[in-house]
Formats: C-alpha cells, structure tokens, sequence
C-alpha cells in the first residue's frame, strides 16, 4: 500500500511537539562551563586541608581531585581552581 502524503488537516490533529534548541558547547577551558583539559588536584594535609598550588598530575601523598578531564567546570570548582600559585615571601613580622 503506498503512503499518503500528510495534510494540512492531519497535521492539525498532531499534538505540538517541543523542538529542542541546538546546543553547543563550550571550549575547553578552565572558566566556569568550559570543559577541563585535564584533570586538576589541590595537595592536602593531614586534616584534609587544601595547601599548595593546583596540579595537574596527581599528588604524591594525600590530595583532592578538584575537576576530572572533560568535566564541566562548575562555579565551585572555578573557585577551587582560582588559587594564586605560591609565592616564596615569608610572612611579616611584627
């Protein structure tokens, strides 16, 4: 049996469907909704503390995995990331 062509009247009697928007996305990147280029980590204590700059291989010891590759950065880990590296100044004295 061949097929009819559609209507306008049989289109009529089709429910609306929700078209969805073309999304694209973002770069790779380190800003918030960019996807990580690799994987980044923050040292930590012993206390579980966060010390030291972010690297991006994991830490020898004890450390925290702040965002893996590919990942999304959300606004929490953009914060975490946002560390200034370390600076060799000794704290002033009194």
């Amino acid at each position: 049996m061949a097929r009819q062509p559609r209507t306008r009247a049989a289109d009529a009697d089709m429910p609306h469907q929700a078209i969805r928007p073309q999304e694209y996305a973002r770069g790779v990147g380190w800003e918030v909704g960019d996807r990580a280029p690799s994987n980044a980590y923050r040292a930590t204590d012993t206390d579980g503390v966060p010390v030291g700059p972010v690297l991006y291989e994991a830490p020898a010891g004890r450390g925290t995995l702040i965002v893996a590759e590919g990942a999304q950065i959300s606004p929490h880990a953009a914060r975490l990331l946002d560390v200034p590296p370390d600076d060799d100044t000794e704290p002033a004295e009194d």
